[in-house]
């Protein structure tokens, strides 16, 4: 599966917990907590690594590692995105495009 699949099959996760009247639900609230933790501890940290583990398989992870190119924006989108809960966490995707893939 491509990064951008498992990324949005992750909004989608978190949208149906939405819909079923969770608030915050479990799955938003790991997205939120370890993108948290992400952004305090940097890009090469171990907390980045395994926030982007929930968008990738171990032979894609290196993809989602900040290294000084133009894919950084979208990285960090995605990173940002998790933060906001209920607001953008439903749509992980904004801002990240296929080139992550």
């Amino acid at each position: 599966m491509k990064i951008s699949e498992k990324i949005k099959a992750k909004a989608d996760e978190i949208v149906a917990e939405i819909q079923a009247g969770a608030n915050p639900g479990q799955k938003a609230k790991e997205v939120f907590d370890k993108s948290q933790a992400a952004i305090v501890n940097g890009g090469q940290s171990d907390q980045w690594k395994d926030y982007m583990r929930l968008f990738s398989e171990p032979e894609d992870l290196a993809k989602l590692i900040p290294d000084g190119t133009e894919k950084d924006k979208e990285r960090a989108y995605l990173v940002s995105n998790g933060m906001c809960f209920m607001g953008t966490t439903p749509t992980l995707l904004v801002n990240v495009n296929t080139a992550l893939d």
